[in-house]
């Protein structure tokens, strides 16, 4: 008689598949969760950030951070966070037109790169010169300069320029529905620079 085969007990999954799923997820950063009112670490943070001509972006995107959703949230909910964050933006905006001048002065070295189609030269069999053939076999000939990126430098002024007159328009109170016109934003930073006081002392 055949004996019956034995079964094998199943074999047992190893434990420490979930001492490694508990340590990954020990492992993440914590996300704090955030309240109506900014936190004031979290406040200077923001401050001083702006303060540098960051972009607030940029900021909430790190770790740990909030989101840009909820800097906006206080904004509206905690009139305190409201008007140093107000002050840290007029700041910024200073930061961003020192940066123009920055770049303005500041020559950007780069290599500009041109490709162009060169007809080959053939012998045309009369008087023994080289000439290319109309419809002949041409090749590319790469040429490279290194200049100042003048191009380049312009665009960025001009980003950063609108950027801070299109934020200074915001304040700007036209009494006409349908927007901002690029007339009232000039005059709004014409406005704002000369509203401020000389107060340098006065000769006796």
């Amino acid at each position: 008689m055949k004996k019956a085969a034995k079964k094998r007990p199943a074999a047992k999954k190893p434990a420490t598949t979930k001492r490694k799923a508990a340590a990954t997820r020990s492992r993440r950063p914590s996300v704090p969760r955030f309240t109506d009112r900014a936190p004031a670490a979290v406040t200077e943070e923001i401050v001083r950030w702006l303060e540098d001509g960051k972009l607030l972006e940029d900021y909430c995107a790190q770790v740990g951070k909030p989101s840009k959703r909820t800097v906006h949230n206080w904004r509206r909910k905690d009139a305190e966070f409201a008007e140093r964050f107000a002050v840290a933006r007029e700041v910024w905006t200073d930061t961003l037109l020192e940066r123009c001048i920055r770049i303005a002065e500041t020559p950007e070295v780069g290599e500009v790169v041109t490709e162009e189609l060169e007809p080959v030269a053939v012998d045309d069999g009369a008087k023994g010169r080289r000439a290319a053939k109309k419809g002949g076999r041409s090749v590319i000939r790469t040429k490279v300069v290194r200049e100042d990126m003048l191009g380049h430098r312009r665009l960025q002024i001009h980003t950063l320029l609108q950027v801070v007159d299109r934020y200074r328009a915001r304040k700007v109170d036209v009494g006409i529905s349908g927007g901002v016109t690029l007339e009232a934003m000039i005059s709004a930073s014409w406005d704002e620079g000369s509203n401020v006081e000389d107060s340098s002392p006065s000769a006796s």
